[in-house]
């Protein structure tokens, strides 16, 4: 997930540019609503998901982050850009907060690991984003940049999901 959310702040900007009708007071609109809008979303997940599994959150998450970041760079001229506000937000919500609570749960004989793997998620995240900015540009564009991430980010969510899913049979 922190490779589209990178990527994300990378091309916004880049996307929504004079050449397709927008400004820097849309980008800002644009990333200032999403972030609004995680807050909520962030207070209202836990009722909303009593009972879900933490992996499968973060693939659903994930998912709909990859709509917003994937459909980002087509839509970016068109209204219809607006309404990818939404499944950024929740997506959003979702990947921001569930992975810290994993990560606690999975480390909570360690205390203090948790975070520390926070940190490590981050930068691995940083560099693949890096990568699929390098490789998404120099092949096409922004457009491929943020497919790229897509890619990515769901491959480490469904990789996640499949890797505890033994964890998780046995707790049930």
């Amino acid at each position: 997930m922190n490779a589209a959310a990178t990527l994300y702040m990378a091309i916004v900007s880049l996307v929504m540019v004079a050449d397709v009708g927008r400004s820097a007071a849309d980008v800002a609109l644009y990333v200032g609503l999403v972030a609004g809008l995680e807050v909520p979303f962030m207070l209202m997940l836990p009722a909303l998901t009593r009972g879900v599994s933490r992996t499968v959150l973060i693939f659903v998450g994930t998912a709909l982050y990859a709509v917003h970041v994937a459909l980002l760079p087509v839509l970016a001229g068109s209204w219809t850009v607006w309404l990818l506000v939404l499944p950024a937000a929740i997506g959003g919500a979702v990947t921001l907060t569930v992975p810290i609570a994993y990560l606690q749960d999975l480390l909570a004989e360690r205390p203090g690991a948790g975070a520390s793997l926070m940190a490590i998620k981050r930068l691995v995240g940083d560099v693949i984003a890096a990568l699929c900015f390098a490789l998404g540009t120099l092949v096409a564009g922004y457009t491929l940049v943020a497919w790229l991430g897509v890619l990515v980010s769901l491959l480490g969510a469904g990789a996640l999901w499949w890797a505890d899913r033994r964890r998780l049979e046995f707790l049930h």
